[in-house]
């Protein structure tokens, strides 16, 4: 029996509609409409499931963590059929300890993204504008924000606007940097202009490795290594599958050994189409460096094109959009059409440990499908 038969019950009642939790969160702990944001499963914790829920005003969101055991959860609180539960805000985050001093700082700052022991990002005054603050679990962001810094340093070179870096403390591994004041570009790429907009991005994303920021920052995590770690964490999950995850990556790593020698070149790191805003009429703005670094420039259309690919409300059907974009990237910075769909398998790899941990019942089955998909499209 896998994870997903032993949890079965709790899955069915987590993936239940309506969502059992918004009414009772809203009952101790009013605000709301709380909305499901995220959900990890992971049994092999002491906490089988992470749920994430997010108001409607502007309040913290909660983060609710499930026991099987009440003794696994001190001043938990049985919900029936799902054991106990045992209700957080990020500022109770033990990974993110100085979460609370850093928003103390700002009052009235309101959380725009949380990931339980990842990071919180949240949006305060600054001046007469506004700022966003970023706050890490590790030692990370001393490398960030020198690599936010060469990145100011450098906009002139590029064909979208960046945010300008602000403040940095070390000791409260907080870094924040001025909001962009633009819209985001999404619902245009989405809507009947989106050919021109994806081309437009494609050009604008081409002039970042063509940029001279190679010589300022540092190289990425090399993407065979994050997919390895991928696949061990779906194999843990799902044992059934370990053959057939294995071949794949070992295919994987066939694949890139027959590529060209890589190019070491100026990338975003996570170039998804919700990272681009509009500027006024017609300008460009990138967000979310927090990848940038010397890679392939392949890397960064891959994860694009594979993001967008996933689009549903789209007037123009996705594929169209994906190819305009590349297009319009590849008349700038050559791109390596071998390499382009090796990272692309990479990228979808990724997307099968998100199927591995989803809290549903129906998880095994919708991974099946993705990993033949995908096994298709690696096929020699």
């Amino acid at each position: 029996m896998n994870v997903f038969a032993e949890y079965a019950d709790e899955l069915t009642l987590l993936a239940a509609e309506p969502d059992p939790f918004p009414a009772l969160l809203a009952s101790r702990h009013g605000a709301g409409p709380w909305r499901r944001t995220y959900g990890r499963f992971h049994p092999r914790q002491p906490s089988y499931c992470t749920l994430l829920y997010e108001p409607g005003d502007g309040a913290l969101p909660l983060r609710v963590s499930l026991y099987r055991k009440a003794v696994a959860a001190p001043r938990g609180e049985a919900v029936a059929g799902l054991g106990v539960m045992r209700v957080a805000l990020p500022t109770d985050d033990e990974a993110l300890d100085t979460l609370p001093a850093v928003l103390a700082r700002h009052p009235g700052a309101t959380v725009v993204r949380y990931r339980p022991q990842h990071r919180c990002t949240f949006r305060a005054a600054h001046g007469a504008g506004a700022q966003y603050v970023k706050v890490f679990p590790s030692g990370l962001q001393p490398r960030l924000h020198a690599a936010q810094q060469a990145l100011w340093q450098r906009r002139g070179e590029l064909g979208f606007a960046v945010a300008e870096p602000l403040e940095f403390d070390g000791a409260l591994r907080s870094m924040s940097q001025a909001a962009l004041p633009g819209r985001p570009l999404l619902g245009e790429l989405r809507g009947p202009r989106g050919l021109a907009v994806a081309a437009a991005l494609g050009r604008a994303a081409a002039t970042l490795p063509q940029s001279a920021l190679a010589a300022d920052v540092l190289p990425v995590e090399e993407p065979l290594a994050n997919t390895e770690y991928q696949a061990d964490s779906i194999v843990a999950l799902l044992p059934e599958f370990a053959e057939r995850v294995r071949a794949l990556v070992s295919r994987l790593r066939r694949q890139g050994a027959r590529c060209a020698p890589p190019r070491r070149l100026a990338i975003h790191g996570a170039l998804h189409p919700a990272q681009w805003l509009r500027l006024g009429d017609d300008g460009l703005g990138l967000v979310d460096f927090d990848g940038l670094g010397v890679g392939e420039p392949e890397f960064d259309v891959a994860t694009f094109v594979t993001e967008l690919r996933y689009e549903k409300r789209t007037a123009i059907p996705a594929l169209d959009l994906c190819h305009a974009f590349t297009s319009a990237y590849a008349e700038c910075v050559p791109l390596d059409a071998q390499r382009l769909a090796l990272y692309v398998a990479h990228k979808e790899t990724a997307k099968l440990l998100r199927l591995a941990r989803a809290p549903r019942p129906d998880a095994p089955p919708r991974f099946a499908l993705a990993l033949q998909r995908i096994e298709q499209a690696a096929s020699p």
